[in-house]
């Protein structure tokens, strides 16, 4: 609308406007019993800063960008956090409370932030692994 010159600005109703509080440490964590679409805006809406983390074997895992795997189906006794599959080409895949995350680019703990593909050429992540404090 702004570019065809159509947008009319309205002023904002301040009766309708509130504060959003302060992010605390807690709104970092991923909670991996949440769904894959929930943890996924949680990821986006703290990225750049603070980022949302998990751990992984007692590090702490910056995940910077993630995506809801469509086909994604929960293995039977799959508990959330669970790493599924971990490949150059898909990413490493999580199993959440309900549906499937990939995540795609994460920092380790004392390390520059990568892409889950240069992670894993450096990292063993075995399926099976869980994530979470």
């Amino acid at each position: 609308m702004l570019s065809a010159g159509t947008a009319h600005p309205a002023p904002q109703d301040h009766n309708l406007s509130s504060y959003a509080r302060m992010l605390a440490l807690e709104d970092e964590i991923i909670n991996w019993q949440r769904d894959a679409l929930s943890i996924k805006n949680q990821v986006r809406g703290l990225n750049p800063w603070p980022g949302a983390r998990t751990k992984m074997r007692d590090k702490l895992l910056k995940i910077w960008r993630v995506s809801v795997v469509e086909r994604g189906e929960a293995k039977p006794g799959s508990e959330p956090g669970r790493v599924l599959g971990a490949g150059a080409r898909d990413g490493i895949i999580v199993q959440t409370g309900r549906g499937v995350l990939s995540i795609e680019e994460l920092q380790l703990q004392g390390k520059s932030r990568m892409s889950a593909a240069a992670f894993l050429r450096g990292n063993t992540l075995i399926p099976g692994t869980v994530l979470g404090d």
